[in-house]
């Protein structure tokens, strides 16, 4: 856990041990017992800087937030991770990001920051009401982009994301030479493979 004193915009965690940022990705969470208007004091963006480092920032100070909990998770089984903040002048209401190609089939996006209601946010710098629709974000993924879409465009906003796709399942193939003769026996090799059907050589 982490917090943000209301004159501090950001705060860094160093993790305890390196990662692989390309197989990472970060879930986190808050609690703070402000309320009223300028909620851009109180919605946080979360990102990996580097395999040691995670940071937490805000638009605007103000606001205590006392709690910040958060997970870096790496999956080590082939699965891999994109991840980048993207930036929303205002009055933008939806941005498209390039990705490397991923299969839908297995593969997700979303913010890292999670609020109330399962709200995936970011940050703003709003402070005309108390909504959390200029920072909170819906993600739509396709093969090769990633449509990022917010539920309020009024005022600039910034949102940490992430596209995990994860590793097929693996199967086993089965081999023969197409060849053979009644009650003799023959051979059939079986193989572990990946999911790219490349051999298991483990």
């Amino acid at each position: 856990t982490r917090s943000l004193s209301g004159s501090a915009s950001s705060v860094d965690v160093a993790l305890g041990t390196a990662v692989n940022t390309a197989r990472t990705f970060v879930l986190a969470g808050y609690r703070s017992p402000d309320s009223g208007n300028a909620i851009g004091e109180r919605m946080l963006r979360a990102q990996l800087l580097n395999a040691n480092t995670l940071r937490f920032d805000r638009d605007r100070t103000g606001d205590n937030i006392d709690e910040i909990v958060w997970q870096a998770v790496e999956i080590k089984d082939g699965t891999t991770v994109q991840h980048a903040s993207e930036h929303f002048n205002n009055n933008d209401p939806q941005n498209t990001v390039a990705i490397t190609a991923v299969d839908t089939t297995r593969a997700i996006a979303f913010a890292s920051v999670q609020a109330v209601a399962g709200q995936s946010l970011g940050m703003s710098n709003y402070i005309s009401g108390n909504i959390l629709g200029p920072g909170s974000f819906t993600l739509g993924l396709a093969a090769t982009t990633l449509n990022i879409t917010r539920n309020f465009d009024t005022e600039r906003a910034d949102v940490g994301w992430f596209v995990v796709e994860f590793v097929g399942a693996p199967h086993f193939a089965l081999s023969h030479d197409g060849v053979g003769d009644n009650c003799i026996a023959e051979s059939v090799t079986v193989s572990r493979h990946l999911a790219d059907h490349s051999v298991d050589t483990t």
